[in-house]
């Protein structure tokens, strides 16, 4: 379980991050502010470590089922897009599995966490090509998974 500092630190880095990401296309920095917090809200739900108030709930319901689908930029690469969701969520349930399986290569089952980081480079190809998308791969190598 985060502290509070250190999920808000969290939270200001992915922001920043995604803004890079999307560069001038808000529908994909709103598209992955929106998974992000998705994903802090399910992972808050299913490890049951950080208490979720009804409100977190609803708002969960509401990205999952009317703000993404409606969403701009995951309208427009729904196919690219929902490709990577079944991958995230195929590594999160890996993960989870190596974990409770207890797993001595526990190192797998935290890089199969499925993180929708891997969102993030894909988005980067989408809104600002090739060399962007390299430039974010680096930024997760180098800052992300260390």
């Amino acid at each position: 379980m985060s502290t509070q500092k250190e999920r808000d630190e969290n939270e200001k880095f992915s922001d920043e991050l995604n803004k890079k990401v999307a560069g001038k296309d808000k529908d994909a920095y709103d598209y992955l502010s929106l998974m992000f917090r998705a994903w802090r809200l399910l992972d808050d739900l299913y490890d049951e470590d950080y208490p979720l108030t009804k409100e977190d709930k609803l708002l969960l319901i509401e990205i999952l089922f009317i703000k993404i689908p409606t969403n701009k930029f995951f309208i427009k690469h729904r196919d690219t897009l929902l490709s990577q969701h079944v991958s995230t969520w195929n590594e999160w349930r890996a993960g989870d599995y190596l974990r409770n399986k207890k797993n001595p290569n526990y190192n797998l089952a935290d890089m199969l966490d499925g993180s929708p980081a891997n969102l993030l480079p894909v988005v980067a190809l989408l809104t600002q090509g090739y060399e962007k998308m390299k430039e974010v791969n680096k930024i997760i190598f180098t800052e992300c998974l260390i």
